[in-house]
């Protein structure tokens, strides 16, 4: 492991899927601390990376000790979002309203100033995380 630990971002370029498996599985051993530095350039794979934690290791993943990486992911799904489309038949269900929902430790007002920033603002992650402040009226308007 000690091999890949420092060729982290080579080894994604190889093979996303093999990389993806093998940084799941092996959490234990190829930490998030060592990982997601190594991808500082490339912010897509970070992305990636997080994501993919997010959804295949839950249970490990979304704690407190990961609370850090957590503030950098609402960054980059705010980043990668597709853009807010008006007339879109509902349900509305992006990644990152989903990591919202389901990350108790997602930091709630850094995701509120992401989402604000982002041009056209994303509106459904906006109105969902004014609800979860307690700022329904503001929601609402």
């Amino acid at each position: 492991f000690n091999v890949v630990l420092n060729r982290v971002l080579e080894l994604i370029l190889l093979s996303k899927k093999n990389a993806g498996e093998l940084l799941v599985k092996r959490l234990d051993k190829i930490s998030v601390a060592k990982v997601v530095p190594q991808l500082r350039h490339r912010r897509d794979l970070q992305h990636w990376y997080l994501h993919l934690l997010f959804i295949e290791a839950p249970e490990q993943y979304n704690t407190t000790q990961y609370s850090q990486f957590h503030a950098l992911q609402v960054s980059l799904y705010a980043e990668f979002s597709p853009p807010f489309q008006p007339r879109r038949p509902p349900p509305y269900n992006s990644d990152f309203l989903n990591f919202l929902v389901n990350c108790p430790f997602a930091p709630l007002e850094v995701a509120l100033a992401e989402c604000e920033k982002r041009r056209p603002p994303l509106w459904d992650e906006i109105v969902y995380i004014l609800g979860r402040l307690g700022r329904t009226q503001r929601a609402l308007t």
